[in-house]
């Protein structure tokens, strides 16, 4: 987004059709995007939902390629395929220490202390 001018970041920042901006993308509002692509299947150009919202500074090739990704997903997907969803690796959820019960806590630090051990005894036979 490094071509726009701070009026159209500010704008773009305060507007109901966007989510949110990064230095890279706009995101969407899942909202806009049903708009849009619901307008594109009944043969409203991209331009022109944009241009409604007025959005029509961004680059064309941006909203074209923007409005033909998301058809392509409501296609094979329905709704839920315009729902942001969250790119990268997914946290593992651990169960945390301060929810476990005495018994629990008891039993994990008998087995780290058996660990321990055997880390120890295996450490012991490669030095030999």
């Amino acid at each position: 987004m490094e071509n726009l001018t701070k009026k159209h970041l500010d704008f773009l920042k305060n507007n109901k059709s966007v989510e949110r901006i990064t230095s890279k993308q706009v995101i969407f509002s899942f909202e806009f995007k049903l708009k849009a692509v619901k307008n594109y299947l009944n043969g409203i150009s991209s331009i022109n939902t944009f241009k409604d919202e007025n959005l029509d500074f961004l680059p064309r090739k941006m909203i074209t390629n923007s409005v033909l990704r998301w058809k392509d997903k409501y296609n094979s997907e329905g709704e839920k395929g315009l729902v942001e969803s969250k790119k990268g690796r997914q946290p593992i959820h651990k169960k945390d220490s301060s929810a476990l019960s005495y018994e629990e806590l008891l039993a994990k630090v008998e087995y780290l202390e058996q660990e321990n051990d055997f880390l120890k005894k295996l450490k012991a036979l490669r030095k030999k």
